[in-house]
C-alpha cells in the first residue's frame, strides 16, 4: 500500500514538474511544447469573445485580454488577424523569447492552406514555409488538431 503511494506521489510530481517546465521560460527555450488541453477551454472561451466583438485588436493586430485571463499568455494578449473571405487567425503566445521570437498556438477559422504561407530561402539555413500574423512574421507552423496549429518564430 505505501509504496503505491509513494509511485503515485512520485508520478504526480513529474507530471506537476513537466507541466512547470512546459510554460516556463525554460521550456521555451527548450522547445518543449506544452499541451493544449491544458489551456484549450480558455482559449475557445476568448475565442467565443473574439468572435462576439468583446475582445478586439489594438495597434499591430495586438489584444489585450480582460482580466479574467490575466496568466492566460505570458503578456496577456493575443494576436488577431482578420483577412479576406472571413478568415481569423488568432494567435495564443505561451513563450517569449529574444528580440521576436515566440511559440504559441494558432487557432485558425479554417484549415490554413498552401495560399497562407510564403516561401523564404535562409541560405544555409534552407528553404522554409513561412506564415505572418498580425504582424508577426517568420512564423514556422505545424498542425496539432486542425484548426490549431502549434507556431514557431525563431530567427533573433
Amino acid at each position: 500500500m505505501a509504496v503505491g503511494l509513494v509511485v503515485g506521489l512520485a508520478a504526480v510530481s513529474l507530471v506537476a514538474a513537466w507541466a512547470a517546465l512546459c510554460f516556463s521560460d525554460l521550456g521555451g527555450l527548450l522547445c518543449v511544447r506544452p499541451p493544449l488541453f491544458v489551456k484549450e477551454s480558455s482559449y475557445r472561451a476568448v475565442l467565443e469573445e473574439i468572435g462576439a466583438g468583446r475582445i478586439t485588436t489594438g495597434p499591430e493586430g495586438t489584444a489585450p485580454l480582460p482580466g479574467r485571463y490575466t496568466g492566460l499568455t505570458p503578456r496577456d494578449e493575443v494576436f488577431i488577424d482578420r483577412r479576406p473571405g472571413g478568415v481569423v487567425l488568432v494567435l495564443f503566445p505561451v513563450w517569449y523569447g529574444r528580440g521576436g521570437d515566440l511559440q504559441g498556438y494558432l487557432h485558425a477559422s479554417r484549415p490554413l492552406a498552401d495560399a497562407d504561407y510564403y516561401t523564404v530561402d535562409w541560405g544555409p539555413g534552407g528553404v522554409h514555409q513561412h506564415l505572418t500574423v498580425a504582424g508577426v512574421e517568420f512564423l514556422s507552423a505545424e498542425p496539432v488538431r486542425p484548426p490549431w496549429y502549434w507556431v514557431w518564430r525563431r530567427v533573433d
